[in-house]
């Protein structure tokens, strides 16, 4: 029996960290695991033909004009090594690897019947907003056999009692943990395995392309936070891991020293959704990291990661130099420019706040590598969006913004902005109230999209996302 991992198809050609954690698990636990990346072989194949860009549609939309017979030809010939008694566990990165999901087991399901055994894991399982175990997706998908345990949460323990339990454990499984997950340490062995991924990328240039030269290179994911101290209106953080934890920064600088005498580390992405939580911690590991940095000689190490605006005087100098000594970039939601739409999703800073940190950060040339900016919030009026052009006042200077990325607002289960909202979550792009719907988020999108590449200045490349859709 071996147990195989599937990396479904993303909207990048990045391997998943989590199937990395996930196999690092099963060698802990002396299972005999096996990658197969359909990711890089439906790449390596499609990215220079006409039906590139259906092959990314079907993964948002599910549905698309596929060369479908192709497509599961190529599965088929992905999955060929695997036999009855295996079991298979895909990675479900996201919403938009559900599609490929259905497609991918559905092949596994007709081919093996019932002897083969089906899992799941991943953030894409759950629906924004969800808590704890629950999940329509995960239940829809256990009814129509497609799967026969899918891990709902972190798999730090699901994965360990499902292998006690020698595989009988079925449905959903979950665990939250209570202090941090111990996901460390990866072997240099699953670290260093090359996966023969194409350096091409499709039409979706996200921030994290940007990595990828660091990842192929001997970069790291290393988590510092999971989580977050808000409860901001629109988001789901806080419904997905209801408690916030942080790891004790030395732990982090022994993970940093681990991977550096296995590997030379080129950078440190810290997949973390408010680095900064804490400042004092936050700062606390920098010097940490700068002082190791200083130590081993390896002041040529960056880093990345998201990281909380937050009013200006809660900023110090000294934090902003850590930043830019120790190699740091930054993904930032800036969110809005309206003071007014900010108070509603209940920030605690105001567009003067977010002004003067990217005149700080470009004093200091820190580099922002994503600039995240909200569309069609249910309370913004004309008045509000047209606060952007104080946005492309400012960026019309000289700044250290590399990408930015406009959004329209969707609405979470069990959100705040729910109440305020006329919705139908089968359709959850569709919602609407008495002065804004659909159409006048996209419009408002599509302009704000135009003026920041009509303004952008030399030094950072405009980027933005398409509305990605769960019909």
């Amino acid at each position: 029996m071996t147990i195989w991992l599937l990396q479904l198809p993303r909207l990048d050609d990045t391997f998943s960290w989590g199937l990395k954690e996930v196999q690092n698990i099963l060698h802990d636990l002396h299972q005999p695991v096996e990658v197969i990346d359909i990711n890089a072989e439906i790449t390596k194949k499609f990215i220079k033909t006409t039906h590139w860009d259906s092959i990314e549609d079907y993964g948002i939309k599910g549905k698309s004009n596929l060369p479908i017979d192709e497509i599961k030809k190529l599965i088929t010939e992905c999955i060929s090594k695997i036999q009855p008694q295996d079991i298979v566990l895909s990675c479900v990165f996201t919403v938009e690897s559900r599609s490929w999901f259905r497609l991918v087991h559905a092949i596994l399901r007709k081919k093996f019947g019932d002897k083969i055994l089906l899992g799941a894991g991943g953030q894409g399982i759950k629906e924004p907003g969800d808590r704890f175990d629950k999940s329509e997706w995960a239940d829809w998908t256990l009814a129509l056999g497609l799967a026969n345990v899918i891990f709902v949460g972190e798999t730090v323990k699901t994965i360990p009692d499902w292998v006690e339990s020698n595989f009988t454990l079925k449905g959903k499984v979950y665990h939250q943990h209570q202090t941090f997950p111990n996901l460390g340490f990866l072997k240099p062995k699953l670290l260093m395995e090359d996966f023969d991924r194409t350096k091409e990328v499709g039409n979706y240039a996200t921030p994290s392309h940007r990595d990828e030269k660091y990842f192929r290179d001997g970069g790291v994911k290393i988590h510092f936070t999971q989580g977050c101290v808000k409860q901001c209106t629109f988001c789901d953080v806080w419904h997905t891991w209801p408690q916030f934890v942080m790891k004790d920064p030395h732990d982090v600088i022994k993970e940093i020293d681990y991977y550096n005498k296995n590997m030379k580390v080129t950078h440190i992405s810290f997949p973390d959704n408010t680095i900064n939580a804490s400042n004092s911690q936050f700062i606390r590991m920098l010097e940490l990291f700068y002082d190791w940095k200083d130590k081993n000689n390896r002041h040529d190490i960056t880093w990345s990661s998201q990281f909380a605006i937050k009013p200006s005087n809660q900023f110090s100098d000294e934090m902003f130099h850590l930043i830019a000594d120790t190699g740091g970039e930054l993904s930032i939601g800036f969110d809005h420019t309206s003071d007014d739409v900010l108070q509603h999703m209940k920030k605690l800073y105001k567009w003067n706040d977010i002004e003067s940190f990217i005149i700080r950060s470009n004093h200091y040339k820190i580099n922002i590598t994503n600039a995240i900016w909200m569309v069609g919030y249910p309370t913004e009026t004309r008045k509000d969006y047209d606060q952007y052009e104080k946005l492309i006042d400012l960026i019309q200077q000289e700044n250290t913004i590399l990408a930015h990325n406009v959004q329209v607002t969707t609405i979470n289960r069990a959100s705040p902005l729910e109440k305020i909202v006329n919705i139908d979550f089968g359709k959850p792009n569709d919602w609407h109230n008495d002065f804004i719907d659909k159409s006048v988020r996209i419009d408002r999108k599509n302009k704000l999209d135009h003026s920041l590449q009509k303004h952008k200045a030399d030094l950072w490349q405009y980027k933005t996302t398409m509305v990605r859709t769960q019909s």
